[in-house]
């Protein structure tokens, strides 16, 4: 979880790796598309340190 955490922060996305995560009506558009943005490459980032294959 922390390579996870870390990543996303390196892209802009604060995400505490041990608590919960929470949306509410004050983000914005922009904001959850950024967040979906670096979350995807703290995915592909944890996959790659991690895949077998």
């Amino acid at each position: 979880m922390m390579h996870f955490s870390r990543v996303a922060l390196d892209n802009g996305v604060y995400i505490h790796p041990r608590h919960n995560w929470f949306v509410s009506m004050s983000h914005t558009d922009e904001m959850v598309a950024r967040a979906l943005s670096g979350t995807e490459i703290a995915f592909r980032a944890v996959r790659d340190q991690f895949d077998d294959g």
